[in-house]
């Protein structure tokens, strides 16, 4: 687990501590994740943390072989992770100031620092939200079942253009263009 102390990194005084360390996830992780992740194959975290009072700032990089399901047809679908993420952490209440220039600032109660659960987070919000097997990607075939289809964005937008007709007035319609019609109208 990821777990680094505050005051630890308060009492080096400024000085950078570098973190190389292969992630482990539990089931509570797997939990969490619900039906977003199937499994994290291998995880490494590297980056540096430093105390610049009243924070400690860590900067990291995180690359990440997962599974996960498609989009599509909850196929199994391995994908590479390859991010970076900056986090403070803080014992005290953050300033406004303080909030405008760390994106994230994260209170903490006691001496430990969370790194697992910020590593977790981040690999759940770097999933894309279309995931696709190479054989979706190739095929371009969309699901479809009795009376309904999947279909691209692009055909909605064709369908949506092509003029439709009220099927009342096409019986009209077809009952004017009838060749006995033209006869009477004479």
């Amino acid at each position: 687990m990821l777990k680094i102390s505050f005051n630890q990194l308060a009492d080096k005084n400024s000085q950078l501590t570098e973190l190389d360390e292969l992630a482990t996830f539990g089931q509570e992780f797997y939990d969490r994740a619900g039906d977003l992740i199937i499994e994290v194959k291998k995880a490494v975290v590297t980056g540096q943390l430093v105390y610049d009072k009243p924070f400690v700032l860590a900067q990291l990089r995180v690359e990440a072989d997962i599974v996960v399901p498609s989009s599509r047809s909850l196929a199994p679908v391995e994908l590479h992770q390859d991010f970076k993420f900056l986090e403070g952490y803080t014992k005290e209440v953050p300033s406004e100031e303080d909030q405008e220039a760390i994106d994230t600032i994260i209170e903490i109660e006691g001496d430990t620092i969370d790194l697992q659960t910020a590593v977790e987070d981040h690999i759940l919000l770097q999933i894309p939200m279309v995931v696709l097997t190479e054989a979706e990607k190739n095929e371009n075939q969309m699901p479809q079942g009795k009376n309904w289809e999947v279909i691209s964005e692009s055909d909605f937008k064709k369908k949506e253009a092509e003029p439709v007709m009220n099927p009342e007035l096409a019986k009209l319609k077809a009952l004017l263009d009838t060749p006995d019609n033209d006869d009477d109208l004479d």
